[in-house]
């Protein structure tokens, strides 16, 4: 019996590769927990204010989030359209509003649409709000302030490109 779960996880997807939107740069592995679900991490770097040339170092975030595949069709070429949701959890050093960077911490979700070719390759569209906290300090002899990720809200609805290849 243990033998035949070993062989059963091994049979399941997974994916490496990267998202990219006009704010932010990910790396990310995903794998297939069940048919119904997955877990993903995602490396991010925060280009926001890079872009539009008034920071020149982008934030740092991770977030892993557990996937729900929500509907799935299969084309009798072998390629797939998929749907995907799910919640998650984020943690990084960002940069706020105010230009200060601090610490991220908070609840981030997914949803978006994934279609995979017969080849190993899959591209997706999901957007990815993040709800956090960040704590920084704004001046070297004052105290340290907590303040609602705004790049978080305010960026959720820009779509994520991603392309990954499945092994």
């Amino acid at each position: 019996m243990l033998l035949s779960g070993c062989c059963a996880v091994s049979a399941q997807d997974r994916m490496i590769g990267g998202t990219f939107s006009f704010n932010e740069f990910a790396l990310g592995f995903s794998s297939q927990i069940s048919e119904k679900a997955r877990y993903a991490v995602d490396a991010n770097l925060d280009m926001t204010g890079i872009v539009l040339g008034e920071y020149d170092a982008p934030g740092f975030s991770v977030d892993f989030t557990y996937q729900f595949i929500i509907g799935r069709k299969k084309f009798p070429d072998g390629e797939v359209l998929s749907g995907f949701a799910g919640p998650g959890i984020s943690a990084g050093y960002v940069r706020g509003t105010d230009g200060k960077y601090g610490l991220l911490a908070g609840l981030c979700g997914i949803v978006g649409m994934e279609y995979s070719f017969r080849v190993p390759v899959s591209l997706s569209l999901s957007v990815n709000p993040v709800l956090g906290l960040t704590v920084n300090r704004p001046a070297p002899n004052s105290l340290y302030r907590m303040e609602l990720y705004r790049y978080g809200l305010l960026y959720s609805l820009v779509p994520h490109l991603g392309i990954k290849y499945r092994f």
